[in-house]
Formats: structure tokens, sequence, C-alpha cells
């Protein structure tokens, strides 16, 4: 909710710098809770006050709340944020089921509109402090929230783009997986793009199994999904076209001891930049040499 500076200076003018805070506390906790509890011993605990404190303290912050600790300016809010709620779920199912789910959505919405507009007079009503937000964050007037009635309208504004999202990856992956990743990936706060969906599906379809590469992408936390790190799990590569049947199908182990020449060749096709290795002093590539490496080079390095 925002913060009304002129109307909270206003209420609050008369408050000492304890009962400023104690006032915001109570009124954050009315806000997430939806009300405040009776007992004055539960109040003061919720205010950070003794009970010497709330005691000197309770008449004057008393007089900011109807009876009961009822406060008319919160209750109103919450209703209009709850009826803005309920037209972001009306919309978001229509985008979803399309034209199946329109009549019901334009009914949840235009009821929601016309509560909201109820709520928004009773709020201008009983004018009073009611902060939601930080300071930093605070804002002079909510924004006007428009829906619209028309369908075609709502979906052409839409953004098709997590459609595409999971299409690009249900082109490599089963429909519970290609799922699954979007959610993980919501869940790690960095939400897939389209372009970031698509490179993602290329590294998935390197290897042979591309559902248990998403699992062991989802299981060990990364973002995204590397064809060598697939293959140090145990993964096998996908055979490269025209090539079936190569050393790329299941791999090559390497290491510095047994075949440095190969080793050195990765390295310098890396940038220079020193290879991984698994706890054996090894590391499994595509192939022998990198693909870079000319028909010479592999002569000379056989």
């Amino acid at each position: 909710m925002p913060l009304y500076v002129a109307d909270y200076l206003a209420s609050t003018g008369h408050l000492s710098a304890a009962e400023n805070g104690a006032y915001l506390l109570l009124i954050m906790h009315y806000w997430q809770n939806g009300g405040l509890p009776g007992e004055d011993r539960r109040l003061a605990r919720i205010a950070r006050m003794s009970p010497a404190e709330w005691e000197d303290s309770r008449d004057v912050l008393a007089e900011l709340f109807e009876e009961g600790w009822v406060h008319k300016r919160i209750e109103a809010e919450l209703k209009v944020a709850a009826e803005i709620s309920g037209q972001a779920r009306a919309k978001a199912v229509r985008r979803w089921q399309g034209p199946a789910a329109d009549a019901g959505a334009n009914a949840v919405a235009d009821a929601g509109a016309n509560a909201a507009a109820d709520a928004g007079a009773d709020a201008a009503a009983h004018a009073g402090a009611m902060p939601g937000q930080m300071p930093g964050q605070c804002q002079s007037q909510s924004p006007t929230t428009t829906v619209s009635n028309d369908p075609v309208v709502v979906r052409a504004k839409a953004p098709p783009e997590h459609v595409q999202i999971l299409d690009c990856l249900k082109s490599v992956l089963s429909d519970e997986r290609a799922v699954g990743v979007i959610a993980h990936r919501k869940k790690l706060k960095k939400p897939l793009t389209l372009h970031a969906a698509r490179i993602l599906a290329t590294e998935l379809a390197s290897v042979t199994e591309p559902d248990k590469a998403a699992d062991l992408m989802i299981l060990r936390g990364w973002l995204g999904f590397c064809a060598e790190w697939g293959v140090n799990a145990g993964l096998t590569l996908a055979s490269p076209p025209g090539q079936p049947g190569s050393d790329a199908a299941s791999g090559v182990r390497i290491s510095p001891v047994d075949d440095p020449e190969a080793w050195d060749a990765w390295r310098q096709a890396r940038g220079g930049k020193p290879l991984p290795t698994d706890k054996t002093g090894r590391w499994t590539v595509p192939t022998r040499l990198p693909p870079s490496t000319t028909q010479h080079e592999r002569e000379q390095a056989a």
C-alpha cells in the first residue's frame, strides 16, 4: 500500500518518537495479518514496548483506531488490494485458458472493478495514516487500474513469450521437465527469456537424455546446462549428425599424464584456460582432439 505522507504527518504530529514507531509497527502488523489482537499484552509486544511504556502510550495510540483496534482506512485498502488481485487472476485465466474462460473471466473482472471502485470511495472517506512500503518506495497515490472487458484486446496486449518459451523447451524435453525447468529458474529469481530458452534447449539436446540433463540442472541448482558438465556427471553426448557411433557418443577421458598432446590441444581450444578434472585427474571431452584441430595436427598427435 502507498504511504500518504501528508495524511500520516497530520494524524501523527502529536506522537512522540516512540509512539510513532509503535504506531507504524501496529499498522504494519494490521496490514500483514488483517487485524490486531485485543489483548494489551500482545499489542505491547507488537509495538515493541514494555508493559509500562504501553500503559503510558495506549490511550494516545487507541485514538488512531476505532473501537476494538479497527482501522477503517486499512480495512478499505485491504479490500481494494483483494479486488485488484482478483482482476489480475481473471486476466491470467484469460491468457492461459483462452476463449473458454473469457466469459467467466469477464464476469470476475467486472465484479472486481465495481468492488474496487466502492472500496476506493470508502478509503477516501476514511483518510488516515497507512504506510505499506518503506519511505524510499512511497507514492502519493495508488495508480489507477483499468480492466478491459474485451477479451480480444486483452489477449493482443499479453506477450506470448511465456508460451514460446514453453514450446521451445518442449521441443527437447517432456512436458513435465519443461515446466519444471521454467519453475526452477523462477525459484532462482532468474526467469528464462525466449533467447535464453533457445540456448538452453540446444545445450540440453547435446546429450542423449535431455530429461536427465534437466533433472541434473535442477538438482544441482544450475542456472543452465553445459555438455561437459553432463558428461562429467555420467551423461552421454548425442552423436553429431552424420557421425553415428563416433567417439563423441560416449566421450573420451583424457589426462595431462596419459595423453599430454590431447590435453594441450583442448587447453589451447579453450583459450589457454586450465581444464577441469574429476577425482581421478581426468576430464571427459567429446572427441580426443577438439574439432578446431587440423588434420595435420591430428596426425602429429596420433
